[in-house]
């Protein structure tokens, strides 16, 4: 079944070019995503252990997140430019907001950074980023939630100012950027590795949309994006997986069972927990956010963790621990798999609806750019895992920040825009 799973996004893909021939077209990238998933398991584990009936269910959530996609953008297609009419706005920030902000921002930076340098100095193992990742595990690191909470402004920041030197390339807002992410890049290192690739997409996507290029130069910087995330993945990997013995701090072993452990696993764990009697959650994960507030306000409700249990197996002499189960797993854990597939409809409607108003509409907005580059990140992780309603208090965040930093008059100078 496999197989067929992999013909069934073949032809999904093929549509979706048909249809609107934008390589940056959430279904083309998502098709690209689950094709490449079927390959590595087919060669990874073979034709026969894949092609149990469970492996079709893959394919089938991408039809459903098709189908949601295909609500808001079933009437009109978006064909390739062939000349680049960049999207232009005389845009820059308020200097006195900005300048407002930047005191908020090197206040928070400076706060964090202190808070980390007394906590490595009682606890420092191997590398920085490891030491710092697990700072409030071992280390005396505590947070405080009025600046844990705007943490989120000080990586939003210099995205915002990424978009707006994109929209309007003056030295002003060249300064404002560079400013910013300098700024930033202590805040930014503290994150994991997945939140680093976020602004890595982010930004790349900022870029590729606002320059509006031809599909031959997106699939060039997207190959780019692609080897970008190899290393940063490669290069935390050899941080984060230094002590465990079996692997002697070897560089090659430690990329080895990375690369093993979390890209070949994810769709044949999750198929292995879809034969296994399991217990449903019953809403505990996909309203983690609502039993969140409950349990702050004092009511008496669980909140599971967003971590997911770890898996063994063995398969053809190879040894897996992952407790990654690609992003049907979140969902099917607590009203089955036709639960999945519906979020799978309703996240296609979300992604349709950004990518109509950025890519279709000519009335862009940069809120919704900004929200659609962003929003590329989850979408990416889907062979992984969820990255949706599993943070979604992250997101609330994000998209707060990304809101305010975009307010006109309050924050930016906008005089006009053009398409």
């Amino acid at each position: 079944m496999s197989v067929i799973g992999l013909f069934i996004c073949i032809i999904i893909g093929l549509i979706s070019w048909k249809l609107w021939r934008d390589f940056l077209n959430p279904v083309f990238i998502l098709s690209i995503e689950w094709i490449l998933m079927y390959i590595i398991i087919l060669f990874s584990f073979g034709y026969h252990y894949t092609n149990d009936f469970y492996y079709i269910v893959f394919s089938v959530g991408f039809v459903f997140f098709f189908m949601g996609f295909f609500v808001f953008n079933y009437k009109q297609i978006r064909k390739s430019p062939t000349v680049n009419n960049k999207i232009s706005y005389s845009v820059t920030f308020n200097p006195y907001s900005f300048s407002f902000l930047l005191g908020i921002q090197v206040i928070i930076v400076s706060i964090i950074v202190y808070k980390l340098y007394r906590s490595l100095q009682v606890y420092y193992v191997n590398n920085l980023w490891y030491s710092i990742m697990n700072a409030s595990k071992y280390g005396t690191y505590e947070s405080n939630i009025i600046i844990e909470r705007l943490r989120f402004f000080v990586i939003i920041f210099p995205i915002v100012s990424f978009a707006i030197y994109m929209l309007n390339k003056n030295q002003k807002n060249k300064f404002y950027f560079f400013l910013n992410l300098l700024i930033s890049i202590p805040v930014i290192f503290t994150m994991s590795r997945s939140g680093m690739i976020m602004i890595i997409m982010t930004m790349m996507f900022l870029f590729l949309i606002i320059n509006n290029y031809n599909n031959k130069k997106i699939a060039k910087w997207g190959i780019v994006l692609f080897f970008l995330i190899i290393v940063i993945f490669s290069i935390t990997s050899i941080w984060k997986f230094f002590n465990i013995s079996a692997l002697e701090n070897n560089p090659i072993k430690i990329l080895q069972f990375s690369f093993m452990n979390y890209f070949a696993p994810p769709m044949v764990v999750f198929v292995k927990f879809l034969k296994e009697s399991n217990s449903l959650l019953f809403g505990k994960n996909t309203f983690r956010f609502i039993y969140a507030i409950l349990d702050f306000l004092g009511s008496d409700v669980e909140v599971v963790s967003n971590i997911q249990e770890f898996t063994k197996m063995e398969i053809n002499n190879l040894n897996i621990v992952s407790n990654v189960y690609t992003v049907l797993h979140y969902y099917t854990r607590d009203f089955g798999l036709l639960f999945a597939f519906v979020i799978q409809f309703i996240l296609g409607m979300i992604h349709g609806f950004l990518f109509h108003k950025v890519r279709i509409s000519k009335k862009n907005n940069i809120f919704l750019i900004i929200l659609f580059s962003i929003m590329m990140f989850p979408l990416f992780m889907q062979f992984f895992d969820d990255k949706y309603f599993s943070i979604l208090s992250t997101w609330v965040q994000y998209i707060f920040w990304i809101w305010f930093l975009t307010r006109k008059k309050l924050i930016l100078k906008v005089d006009f825009y053009e398409y």
